[in-house]
């Protein structure tokens, strides 16, 4: 359930029960004290009065502010059902424990009762109305009073409101472990994907890991893990350079709860479906939803004053769109929701206490506005181009060669295995010649063999792929044929050229363009319509793509990516924000849009233009 009330402009997922109650109660109005037990989700309460003072979808918390849980059920004044079980150890936020932090097991503690971030959001620009048609009839006679009759047809709830990007809850990780004598460095030329010596990436770590020096110092949050010794950060490095350290590490411990997921029901009415995974939660129209919300506006008005009561609106089977929303340089992305419901009725209630809780310091991590203008600011247009995935024999021995794109590779001493080869071949743009490639790949080579001869013509390759076992190779031209890329050589036993039907990377080079603003209407890309069958009212979904539309800079758009070479191209679109020292990270991907029109535009005093692009794939928000 939604509820709002003007006067905070805040939006609710839960609700005092009744007047004069409150959600948030400190420790002080707390009765008794509770006991809980690693992996059950029950507390126990002596001398509580939980029926008076709990509220379902809230947060218990002790004293000392350390999450207990959120509240699913409340049994009786003694007895709470959690939604999620205890935690056999104490968990606390490593970049944030002053204000994310959970308890284990705890006996005969005193306690206090709050929100929680994910049940409360500021709202902006809310506005409430109702649509309410009428028929009427008259009847037929020859008297000039002859009866009429008018009756309502239907009743329709409007709630239109922007809100800001919540954040993601408690994300638990284990303890630091040392990674011994191996050692991290940033790659040649970039800041964000790092190279391992002696390291086991994909065993030791996984998406979301945190990464610090051996002194402590946070280096980064691990984005995507390409091989044993490659990784890529959600931001560029910190305390971290090309000269190889030793380094810890610490693993989210678990999938994110689904008590820590903010606003599910609110996205999922959206026909946004949702991912839990380890670390992260992923709203994204890949998965089907069909969930309805009831929803409560509330509002005081003079007529009312002094009676300690609201007047209220109450709506069912509630259903709407999302737009996504920056519009301009440095600000705070938005979400501007449109919700439509049937009118149940309008009452007069007990009004709501204000009592806010934590919601604005639990919203400001990941709209930081520190931060924003670093790492917002770039977005990556990336055109589809053809592709094939190589795949490498098992081993390759000494002086036998592999040829690929008119590239020369020659084993040296002793054998290469398939996952070195992998490594070798990754990450070389088109063009590279054999003498460069060794200087290139410098690292990855090492007494292994060397490039003798050719220039890498037509392609370029990527980490992505099954990363232990093949390599994928971009075209440079829209033109080419994924069958044209062969493997030649001496050693070709086991080797595979599979054209990749997906198509959809990014090109090593391709632009991370400047821009003002993005606009996308209807990111999950349905709409509803009305239908009516007997007493029955409520929402067909149809599909509909959205419309995308882009103000970038004209000198951000380098040689390598020019809007008027790609009309009718299909992009992946990304874009990225949040706050690196907190650890907070939110990506929102289009995985294909067409661009269809440009303008030319203006942004400051620079020439800019509009790109205007038909998202026809998959939308999803991801925060981390």
């Amino acid at each position: 359930m939604i509820k709002f009330h003007k006067k905070a402009i805040t939006i609710y997922a839960v609700a005092q029960k009744a007047q004069g109650s409150k959600v948030t109660i400190p420790s002080s109005e707390c009765t008794g004290t509770v006991s809980t037990t690693v992996g059950s989700t029950a507390v126990v309460g002596v001398g509580t009065s939980f029926l008076t003072q709990a509220t379902e979808n809230a947060y218990i918390y002790t004293a000392t502010g350390y999450e207990i849980g959120r509240i699913k059920t409340i049994t009786d004044n003694t007895n709470i059902v959690l939604f999620d079980a205890v935690p056999a150890a104490q968990i606390e936020d490593i970049q944030s424990p002053a204000t994310k932090k959970k308890a284990t097991a705890v006996t005969g503690v005193t306690y206090q009762f709050g929100l929680g971030g994910a049940n409360a959001y500021a709202a902006l620009d809310l506005t409430f109305s109702n649509e309410i048609t009428t028929e009427a009839a008259q009847y037929v006679g020859d008297e000039l009073d002859r009866d009429e009759d008018t009756w309502v047809k239907d009743s329709i709830c409007n709630v239109d409101f922007s809100m800001f990007c919540p954040a993601l809850g408690l994300v638990s990780h284990n303890a630091k472990v040392a990674s011994g004598t191996d050692t991290i460095a940033t790659e040649l030329g970039s800041t964000h994907r790092l190279r391992g010596v002696g390291t086991t990436f994909v065993t030791d770590l996984t998406v979301g890991s945190l990464l610090y020096t051996a002194a402590g110092l946070f280096i980064g949050v691990v984005k995507a893990i390409h091989s044993q010794t490659i990784l890529e950060l959600a931001y560029p490095a910190k305390n971290l350079t090309s000269t190889p350290v030793t380094f810890q590490y610490a693993n989210p411990s678990a999938v994110t709860a689904e008590s820590e997921a903010p606003a599910l029901d609110l996205f999922q009415a959206l026909s946004l479906g949702v991912e839990l995974g380890t670390g992260y939660v992923k709203y994204t129209n890949e998965i089907s939803s069909n969930v309805y919300l009831e929803v409560e506006y509330r509002l005081s008005s003079a007529d009312i004053a002094g009676t300690f009561k609201e007047k209220c609106y109450r709506t069912n089977d509630v259903r709407g769109m999302v737009d996504f929303d920056i519009a301009s340089i440095g600000t705070r992305a938005k979400f501007m929701v449109k919700l439509q419901g049937n009118l149940t009725d309008i009452a007069q209630v007990d009004r709501l206490v204000a009592n806010y809780g934590v919601q604005k310091t639990e919203i400001a991590e990941t709209v930081n506005t520190n931060t924003l203008g670093t790492n917002i600011n770039m977005v990556a247009l990336v055109p589809h181009y053809p592709v094939a995935l190589v795949g490498f024999p098992t081993s390759i021995t000494t002086g036998q060669t592999v040829i690929i794109a008119g590239l020369t590779f020659t084993a040296g001493a002793g054998s290469v295995t398939r996952a070195q080869l992998v490594d070798i071949w990754s990450a070389i743009p088109d063009g590279t010649g054999y003498a460069a490639a060794n200087t290139l790949k410098s690292v990855a080579l090492a007494s292994l063999g060397t490039f003798t001869a050719g220039t890498m013509t037509g392609w370029s390759t990527t980490y992505y792929g099954d990363e232990l076992t093949q390599v994928r190779f971009v075209a440079s031209l829209m033109t080419t044929a994924a069958t044209s890329l062969l493997i030649t050589g001496t050693a070709t036993a086991g080797a595979i050229v599979i054209p990749d039907a997906i198509a959809a990377t990014r090109r090593p080079n391709a632009s991370n363009l400047c821009f003002e603003k993005l606009n996308a209407p209807n990111v999950a890309g349905f709409e509803f319509t009305r239908y009516m069958l007997s007493c029955e009212a409520g929402w067909a979904k149809g599909a509909i793509p959205s419309d995308v539309t882009i103000t970038i800079v004209e000198d951000s758009a380098d040689a390598e990516y020019n809007p008027y070479d790609f009309f009718a191209v299909r992009h992946l679109l990304a874009v990225n924000w949040g706050n690196a020292d907190t650890n907070t990270n939110v990506d929102v991907e289009f995985t294909s849009a067409l661009l269809a029109k440009i303008t030319k535009s203006e942004v400051s005093n620079y020439i800019g233009q509009d790109l205007n692009m038909r998202s026809v794939g998959k939308f999803s928000l991801t925060l981390r």
